[in-house]
């Protein structure tokens, strides 16, 4: 298995992070995708580059297409947004993390972001989605978020709460400060 490992450069010469951002959602405008945009441009503000994966380009899981593969291995932090409806992570969301197995988490960062009808089933969804994380290696963001009822961003995916806007905001810097990985040979 491959492995990650912290490059050990220093803050001037430090690589710069990479978090990805995976829409394990229901195509369109929903507010998890939505926030999940918003936390992007935050940890892009917070001088991290950034990779945004939509419904489509996560159709075929768990056989990951070579593009997101190799930004999964790359990536020093993610951001998984979902919507759940039922209390239970989406099926999408399941086959990402069955893909993420293959490749390992090895102790990076892992946000969600998770919306639904009410409060209850999307916070059942996102404990199930950290221990779904927590399995494979990864190290569940004490800054992920359950998104309240509503919708909560306009067309253009700007947040109109400003209590969550702040959250997301966090959400995002702090997978910005995740440390720089480099890959290391495999065992």
């Amino acid at each position: 298995m491959t492995r990650f490992r912290h490059d050990g450069a220093g803050a001037s010469g430090r690589r710069r992070s990479l978090v990805v951002g995976l829409a394990a959602c229901a195509s369109g405008g929903a507010d998890a995708q939505l926030a999940l945009l918003a936390a992007l441009r935050s940890a892009e503000r917070a001088g991290a580059s950034i990779r945004f994966f939509g419904p489509e380009a996560l159709r075929d899981l768990p056989q990951i297409p070579t593009d997101l593969e190799r930004a999964l291995r790359q990536a020093t932090g993610f951001l998984v947004a979902a919507q759940a409806w039922d209390g239970a992570a989406p099926a999408a969301a399941r086959a990402l993390f069955a893909g993420l197995d293959a490749i390992g988490l090895d102790g990076r960062p892992v946000g969600f972001l998770v919306s639904g009808a009410d409060w209850q089933k999307p916070a059942e969804a996102r404990a199930e989605l950290e221990r779904l994380a927590a399995a494979i290696g990864g190290r569940p963001s004490p800054a992920s978020l359950t998104l309240p009822p509503g919708t909560h961003f306009t067309a253009c995916s700007v947040c109109t709460d400003p209590a969550l806007g702040r959250d997301l905001e966090q959400l995002g810097r702090s997978l910005a400060a995740s440390p720089a990985y480099a890959l290391s040979a495999p065992d």
